[in-house]
């Protein structure tokens, strides 16, 4: 969350005041086989005319909601109406033949916004894309729709969603656009996005927050809470780069010395780094397989820094490398091996909880590309004077629906990536 940027602060237990306009929960439903056609403007190589060609674009199964219209018709997936988006050369992208109908059940639809008008929710849906055109439209994305015309991009409206256990900002959204007698927003998903929402039917989280989360409390914020009758927290507790106030955290709070709750204003915990590195991508292939990121190994590619302290000991990546059958293949394995060469026991399954990748860039400013989960990892274990090792593996689908290959490290030698384990 986020501690309050102003006015009254606390040491410990002043709470929290996120309000929303809808908080709620339903079943989602399902509405499979979908399509999205777009115009395209085809030339003659022989006579030089052009003439126009429609094709599928992206195809899926819609989860979620969708209200049932009646004669209205409303609904934020229409054919024949199209959507605003950039996803073809002419901006002709319509979703395929009717409605998404009657979709889910138990959604509270209707509110009243920040400028007092009453707004009812239409569509509330992931799309969970398994073909896109050729990677240039996005495989997986978020759509909300609400019923009426030019309805403002605006905090009244509403500042952030929560579908699943993703949260997103209105102000975040790709596209905003009029359809059907809606206003729809369509948020673009990376694949860790997609599995935080959950994709599928079952129970899902619906929120439309009116303001976001702030904390009152410097504890509740950063941990150390004595709720339930733990021992007192201390200001001294607090000092940046301590117990609760890791060193990524970017406010302006002293590591010793004088501290005061002024230090505070605004600040947002973040969790504190394992290990950090860069990776400069190296690739391999041949008969049954298609490499792509580290390994000590044959000198494929490098890390800015291979070598962190683990369990109390030293010990050194000596592979962070994403393994496939060949560079088509749409799933393939993420291994993390590190090597304690003194050691007669592997390092333990524990210290760490999530590998977060990010693309194209050398730190952790934004959001991660990608999430490995610890807990999700086949864990194996060898020990030996000389060879002690620990080594989590992932199966996992390439990003989008594309190949593994190409979208996890990708296929690119010299591409830089920053890792951070935490």
């Amino acid at each position: 969350m986020t501690l309050v940027s102003n006015g009254q602060l606390a040491l410990d237990d002043l709470g929290a005041n996120t309000t929303y306009f809808i908080n709620d929960s339903f079943t989602a439903g399902s509405n499979t086989s979908r399509d999205i056609d777009g115009d395209f403007q085809v030339e003659d190589p022989d006579t030089g005319q052009t003439s126009t060609v429609t094709r599928t674009i992206w195809q899926g199964p819609v989860y979620g909601y969708n209200l049932n219209a009646g004669a209205s018709g409303q609904t934020g997936w229409k054919d024949a109406v199209g959507w605003g988006v950039d996803w073809d050369d002419g901006g002709n992208v319509r979703p395929d033949v009717g409605s998404l109908a009657a979709m889910g059940s138990g959604l509270t639809v209707t509110y009243t916004d920040g400028s007092s008008t009453s707004r009812t929710v239409v569509t509330v849906g992931l799309a969970d894309g398994s073909k896109g055109p050729d990677g240039t439209a996005p495989d997986k994305f978020l759509i909300l729709a609400l019923a009426g015309a030019n309805i403002p991009d605006s905090d009244n409206t509403f500042k952030q969603i929560t579908y699943g256990g993703l949260t997103l900002d209105r102000s975040a959204k790709d596209y905003k656009f009029n359809t059907n007698v809606c206003t729809v927003w369509i948020w673009e998903l990376t694949l860790s996005q997609r599995n935080s929402a959950g994709s599928g039917t079952g129970t899902k989280t619906f929120q439309l927050v009116q303001t976001s989360g702030t904390n009152n409390g410097i504890a509740e914020e950063f941990g150390g809470t004595n709720a339930g009758g733990g021992a007192p927290v201390a200001m001294s507790e607090y000092y940046k780069g301590g117990t609760f106030v890791t060193s990524n955290v970017t406010a302006s709070i002293p590591t010793s010395g004088e501290i005061a709750f002024s230090d505070f204003y605004g600040a947002t915990y973040a969790a504190g780094s394992f290990h950090t590195t860069t990776m400069t991508v190296g690739t391999a292939g041949g008969y049954g397989y298609a490499h792509s990121g580290f390994s000590s190994s044959g000198s494929l590619g490098s890390l800015g820094d291979a070598t962190l302290t683990y369990n109390s000991r030293a010990v050194t990546i000596i592979r962070l490398r994403g393994e496939a059958s060949s560079s088509t293949v749409s799933t393939g394995t993420v291994d993390f091996i590190i090597e304690d060469d003194l050691a007669t026991t592997s390092p333990p399954n524990s210290g760490w909880t999530t590998m977060n990748i990010y693309k194209n860039q050398t730190d952790n400013s934004g959001s991660p590309d990608n999430t490995l989960s610890r807990s999700a990892a086949t864990y194996t274990a060898s020990g030996g004077v000389g060879f002690a090792n620990a080594k989590w593996s992932w199966t996992v689908a390439g990003d989008f629906g594309g190949a593994f290959y190409g979208t996890w490290f990708g296929g690119t030698n010299g591409a830089v990536h920053f890792i951070e384990i935490v």
